[in-house]
């Protein structure tokens, strides 16, 4: 890096604006640290937010949270309101709610032995993950597919899904609250531009537009290269992650293709519903199945309301994703032409006349997704060997405060995210703190001398 006169100095450097920066930029602004968040796009959210299509507007990405992010932006002072909707499965035709409606109970009732099974299945040291207790434990077609929701929510094989993982989603030590959906009013859009917003009303710099072409160490200070020039901070944390770290032997999760649909208003979307997922009969089976580069010949998927404010009378949109066979990157005409026409049938049924209702359908592959958004509809950045012990959020040999879901607390989710922005922040407020004090003694004992 060249010297620069004009170099701005910070407490603090966050590169990266998404779910996991912008909670890291508040907790350290709300604590009197001189914060700058720096992103590369032109607006914040990362994986939460909203785009334009041919017109209409669609929700990308994070849309169903915990109900532990409503109260973690509550405790930065971040003014959004959230909603509790429900969400449907349909294995094959059998509908599954969650919460549970009385059917979905029902469901379970008829089936205590199975059921029963299945817990005792879990609770054995042998089980590590939701392959095994499939296999070991699990018979009954119905409860097979239900299990199996729980490796489709992270597009992963069963085999690839640790029972620890699952547990830590409902853990009180981590808060994340996955016991209770929420869902921002007004979508996700909306709530990161309200925190956003919450760091610059507390005082914080935000640049967007602005690439981050390196930094390095100077001293006691991060040096930070920029396309908007450069900038020094005490404190550095990074967005990008720690993947860099992980085992040769790791490898992403399940790609998937991205739907979007806008429909007449006169069509209603199940009441109190968010998210409507339709699988196969076999869905562990056909996970393994795309996780070993096969292509189905029946498609499943989830869509998703996008709850956003539309004027009256225009069309409401929904977004999905279809996972595909491992190694799929692109989709010519015809099959993505068979996709949507796949979707909108089981959609018919789930919804009737919805195919009736569709005035706008857009399906885009992998690399066309990464090409649009510059980065890969992934759920599971990377699925890391057995007996992996994820990496620490702060890292001594950089000096550098890694976010996200590559270290730090467990999970691949949006909840795991905020906590890494929320627990990096805390330590780097105590570390900036005692330098200080620190300092503030040296300085009075050089004096005295």
């Amino acid at each position: 890096m060249s010297a620069s006169l004009e170099r701005r100095r910070f407490d603090a450097t966050v590169i990266g604006a998404g779910l996991s920066g912008l909670t890291a930029a508040i907790a350290l602004q709300k604590e009197g640290v001189k914060t700058l968040l720096i992103e590369r796009r032109s607006t914040v959210g990362g994986l939460c937010g909203t785009f334009e299509l041919d017109g209409h507007r669609f929700v990308l990405g994070c849309n169903d949270f915990g109900a532990g992010l409503e109260r973690t932006l509550q405790a930065l002072g971040v003014d959004v309101e959230f909603m509790h909707p429900s969400a449907r499965f349909y294995l094959g035709d059998e509908r599954v709610d969650l919460p549970p409606s009385a059917k979905t109970a029902l469901a379970f009732a008829v089936r205590p032995l199975a059921v029963g099974r299945a817990l005792a299945g879990a609770k054995r040291s042998s089980v590590r993950t939701l392959g095994d207790l499939l296999d070991g434990s699990v018979s009954d077609p119905f409860l097979r597919d239900f299990i199996a929701i729980l490796a489709w929510a992270v597009l992963r094989s069963p085999d690839d899904v640790e029972l620890a993982s699952l547990r830590e989603l409902f853990d009180k030590q981590w808060n994340y609250g996955y016991d209770r959906a929420t869902t921002p009013i007004g979508g996700p859009q909306h709530m990161v531009d309200r925190m956003a917003s919450r760091f610059v009303e507390l005082g914080g710099e935000l640049l967007v537009d602005c690439v981050c072409h390196g930094h390095e160490r100077a001293g006691p200070a991060h040096l930070i290269d920029t396309s908007l020039g450069e900038f020094e901070s005490a404190a550095l944390f990074s967005s990008r992650g720690r993947w860099h770290e992980y085992p040769s032997s790791s490898r992403s999760g399940l790609e998937a293709a991205a739907v979007f649909f806008a429909l007449d208003p006169s069509l209603a979307f199940p009441e109190g519903v968010h998210t409507l997922g339709c699988m196969k009969r076999g869905a562990a089976d056909h996970l393994r199945a795309l996780d070993r580069g096969e292509r189905p010949s029946v498609c499943s998927f989830h869509v998703f309301r996008s709850d956003l404010r539309e004027p009256e009378g225009a069309p409401w949109t929904i977004s999905g994703f279809v996972p595909l066979a491992r190694g799929t990157r692109q989709l010519d005409a015809l099959e993505a032409s068979s996709v949507l026409a796949a979707i909108r049938e089981r959609l018919d049924r789930a919804i009737p006349g919805f195919s009736r209702a569709v005035r706008y359908e857009k399906l885009m592959d992998p690399a066309s997704y990464e090409a649009r958004f510059g980065f890969a509809p992934l759920a599971s950045p990377r699925v890391p060997p057995r007996d992996f012990r994820r990496l620490p959020t702060y890292d001594p040999a950089s000096d550098v405060y890694w976010l996200g879901n590559s270290a730090g607390p467990p999970g691949d989710h949006a909840g795991a995210a905020v906590l890494s922005g929320w627990l990096a922040a805390r330590d780097a407020v105590a570390r900036l703190r005692s330098k200080r004090s620190d300092d503030s003694r040296m300085g009075e004992a050089t004096h005295a001398h």
